[in-house]
């Protein structure tokens, strides 16, 4: 009678071992999903810009290549917020798997074990999102200085930041 005892408490630690297995294995997949949405969202956005420069161009060339121009901004907008509804759809499903391994799992260690992993998957995730987003206003700024743009109070912050950035360039690659 104890090692039926013991053959059911196995069982069910088994059941729960493969449910985090399964668990780990949809929160990759949701965080593989989710940067590949977040890097879409990105090559929109520079879509986007590309798509305004060329509308400011056409307006200068003439009305019809200015009608253009537009519906193509009209287009970008609109894959923008597909892009962003497929990313609430992807925390929704995060949300769910969550709650999942919340009901099928009793062990509190395992589930902070899950919740840690869960953190650290997004965390890198919008780590390099945030990557992104700081490469992205460098060339922008970088343009900005090549190009006159800033005032000269402007232009002195972007200098320093520029001198910061490259006098600490290495060690925040290292320690990425």
């Amino acid at each position: 009678q104890r090692s039926d005892r013991w053959s059911a408490v196995d069982h069910v630690d088994n059941l729960e071992k493969q449910h985090v297995s399964q668990i780990k294995d949809a929160v990759v997949q949701a965080c593989s999903e989710r940067r590949g949405l977040l890097g879409r969202l990105t090559e929109l956005t520079q879509q986007l810009m590309q798509a305004q420069a060329a509308d400011q161009a056409a307006e200068a060339g003439g009305e019809a290549a200015a009608d253009v121009a537009s519906s193509g901004i009209t287009q970008v907008h609109d894959a923008i917020i597909g892009v962003r509804k497929q990313l609430m759809t992807n925390q929704q499903n995060v949300q769910d798997i969550v709650e999942t391994a919340v009901e099928r799992i009793s062990s509190s260690e395992r589930l902070q074990l899950l919740q840690l992993f869960v953190r650290g998957q997004f965390m890198e995730a919008l780590n390099e999102q945030f990557h992104h987003e700081i490469s992205f206003r460098r060339q922008l700024q970088q343009k900005a200085m090549s190009e006159g743009c800033l005032s000269p109070e402007l232009m002195s912050i972007a200098m320093s930041t520029e001198s910061w950035l490259a006098e600490h360039r290495l060690p925040m690659d290292f320690h990425a």
